[in-house]
């Protein structure tokens, strides 16, 4: 920064616990794994709680004990890969709750799921323009 402050930043995804708020000067300190940071009042508003993450939001991330819900929902989410995802995010305790089948159906379902994101032609647009 221009104030010759240092560091390597706050990433979406990263998962910190708020350490102290100081009312008066309308700023939160909130500690990560690796690094602290100070956050303003209207910038804590980027902040997200994390009382229960989705398997995307977590991954690169390991926690001490995963709870995942197995229940049915949509077909196109419930594949071994995913499954797979979430199991590895658990260090020591890994809770199933719910279906056993719905396990089954994941586990058993090796199929991928095309993405189509638009990301080709928005980079072919993008490249017309330069």
């Amino acid at each position: 920064r221009d104030d010759g402050e240092q560091g390597s930043g706050i990433f979406n995804g990263d998962i910190g616990i708020i350490d102290s708020i100081d009312r008066k000067s309308r700023t939160l300190i909130v500690v990560f794994d690796d690094k602290t940071a100070k956050y303003t009042y209207e910038y804590a508003t980027d902040l997200d709680f994390a009382y229960a993450v989705t398997v995307h939001k977590s991954q690169g991330n390991e926690f001490d004990c995963v709870i995942i819900p197995m229940f049915q929902g949509p077909p196109q989410l419930y594949y071994r890969n995913l499954l797979y995802t979430a199991v590895t995010r658990a260090k020591k305790t890994l809770v199933l709750v719910g279906n056993p089948k719905t396990v089954e159906y994941m586990v058993q379902n090796n199929r991928r799921t095309k993405r189509y994101s638009g990301l080709k032609e928005f980079l072919l647009r993008d490249e017309q323009l330069y």
